[in-house]
C-alpha cells in the first residue's frame, strides 16, 4: 500500500477515535436522581439518607460534608470503581452527593466527579465527555438504587 493510499485511512482513523470521546451537556454532568418515596415524612427520608451514607460510602474527604435537617439537606462524599468506555482500567472516582429531601420524595445529585487510577496519582477532574460520564451515570444509579432500597425497608 502507497503513501498517498495510507492517508485517507489515516484521516478516517482519526476522526472516528474523535468521535468516541463526545461532549457531554451539561445537564449530563449533574447526574441526577429523583426517587418517590410515598408516605415518608422528611424527617424519616434524611434520617435514613444520613444513616446509609455514614455506613455504606468511603471518602477521602468527610463521608458526610454537611447537613441541614430543617432544609432536608445532606451533602456527602464517597467513591466508586469505574472504567470509561474504551479503557482497560478501573479508576476510582470521587463524588459528592447532594441529597435534597422533602416529604415523599428526595433528590440525589452527583456532583464534584474526579478520578486517580493509581494509588500515587493525584485527583484529576472527571473529563466531560461521554466516554466518562455514561458509566459514571450506570455507578451512580447502582448507588442510588441501594440507598433507595434502605430508605424503603421498614424497620
Amino acid at each position: 500500500m502507497s503513501l498517498r493510499n495510507l492517508i485517507p485511512l489515516f484521516v478516517m482513523l482519526v476522526m472516528t477515535t474523535a468521535g468516541l470521546a463526545q461532549e457531554i451537556s451539561p445537564k449530563e454532568l449533574t447526574h441526577e436522581f429523583i426517587v418517590a418515596f410515598p408516605g415518608m415524612r422528611k424527617d424519616k427520608i434524611q434520617e435514613k439518607v444520613m444513616r446509609w451514607l455514614e455506613n455504606n460510602l468511603r471518602s477521602r474527604k468527610p463521608v458526610i460534608e454537611s447537613e441541614d435537617a430543617e432544609k432536608g439537606f445532606v451533602a456527602g462524599n464517597g467513591t466508586v470503581e469505574m472504567r470509561a468506555s474504551g479503557d482497560s482500567v478501573d479508576v476510582r472516582v470521587g463524588f459528592t452527593i447532594n441529597a435534597d429531601v422533602r416529604d415523599g420524595k428526595a433528590r440525589f445529585r452527583f456532583l464534584n466527579c474526579e478520578y486517580f487510577s493509581v494509588p500515587d496519582e493525584e485527583w484529576q477532574s472527571m473529563p466531560e465527555d461521554t466516554t466518562w460520564h455514561r458509566p459514571a451515570q450506570k455507578k451512580f444509579s447502582a448507588v442510588v438504587e441501594k440507598l433507595t432500597e434502605y430508605i424503603r425497608r421498614t424497620e
